[in-house]
């Protein structure tokens, strides 16, 4: 399963990125693509821009299973 993260802030904001899975069977891993970041319970990504991002498929966040 892929989400697009649409994405809306001006230059210089920091901005953080999670994700709550539940439900998914085990050994599914759940990522951030862009940085691959491995969003685990209670953890995110965060980023300060250097540029304003006003777009949609910047970022995305998957499920794959472990390898």
């Amino acid at each position: 399963m892929i989400i697009l993260v649409g994405a809306y802030a001006a230059s210089k904001t920091t901005i953080s990125i999670s994700a709550a899975a539940q439900n998914l069977p085990e050994g599914i891993d759940v990522c951030l693509e862009g940085t691959f970041t491995l969003l685990e319970n209670d953890s995110n990504y965060t980023t300060t821009l250097s540029a304003a991002l006003n777009e949609i498929g910047r970022f995305y966040i998957y499920s794959a299973e472990q390898v």
